[in-house]
């Protein structure tokens, strides 16, 4: 029954939203994920309530997934249930306001001192366009430094 429902959200996506196909296959890859969370628990996932569909988050997480990932997962069961209000096949969404992790912002990397003199030495400047690469990756390198020292 839901397997139904679940194609036609897909059919959706790629019809009427025009998202790629690369992007419905992850939604349904998602999907997937969400369907076999409620077959452990003996429901159809249209049947999951609001705890239950914050479990599978919970547990998204527990497997170490990154939480860009889990926040991906959450959008698409997020647009899944949105789906199937609209559609009629659920009267309200138990993932209304089921929220992801916050994804925890790394520190930029940097380039070491020897890989900024190799990429300064990378071209050749016997030529015009060897001046004129070299003359960029001087000026965006000074750009970054200036930016760096002024904050």
């Amino acid at each position: 029954m839901d397997d139904e429902r679940v194609d036609a959200f897909l059919l959706h996506l790629g019809a009427e939203r025009r998202l790629s196909p690369h992007t419905v296959e992850a939604y349904g890859h998602d999907l997937q994920m969400l369907g076999a969370f409620a077959a452990g628990r003996g429901r159809a996932p249209s049947a999951l309530a609001r705890g239950e569909v914050e479990a599978f988050v919970r547990q998204l997480m527990a497997e170490g997934r990154a939480p860009r990932s889990v926040a991906r997962l959450v959008a698409t069961v997020r647009a899944f249930y949105r789906y199937l209000v609209v559609s009629g096949h659920l009267a309200a969404s138990p993932a209304v306001d089921v929220r992801a992790p916050r994804s925890i912002r790394t520190l930029p990397k940097f380039l070491t001192g020897e890989e900024v003199e190799a990429l300064l030495a990378a071209p050749n400047v016997a030529t015009p366009r060897g001046i004129r690469d070299r003359a960029m990756i001087e000026l965006l390198y000074a750009e970054c430094e200036h930016r760096i020292v002024a904050a």
